[in-house]
């Protein structure tokens, strides 16, 4: 008997991954609506928070199966290695002028 759990795993995924477009879509049209709406109204509470747990979670999810669970981790905010090359550049030229 043949193994089909990658075939439905790979399906599964597939699923999720179409559905992940569709709910960030409907973040997006809300969020757009609650800032144009209400935002700029002086109204800061975010109307949006289960849209956004929603597509959250989605891509969470496929993350996971695709073993991919460690880009979650990843911090935006830490400089990229090139830039970490060129403050270390500019770093070592300073330390040279003094």
């Amino acid at each position: 008997m043949a193994d089909n759990s990658a075939a439905n795993d790979s399906k599964g995924s597939a699923k999720i991954m179409q559905r992940c477009p569709e709910l960030k879509e409907k973040y997006t049209k809300c969020f757009n609506s609650w800032f144009s709406e209400k935002f700029l109204r002086g109204q800061i509470m975010q109307d949006c928070q289960q849209e956004w747990e929603d597509y959250k979670d989605c891509v969470q999810l496929s993350l996971a199966q695709k073993n991919l669970e460690y880009i979650k981790t990843l911090d935006p905010m830490l400089p990229t290695t090139k830039q970490q090359q060129e403050i270390a550049a500019r770093d070592a030229n300073a330390t040279d002028k003094s």
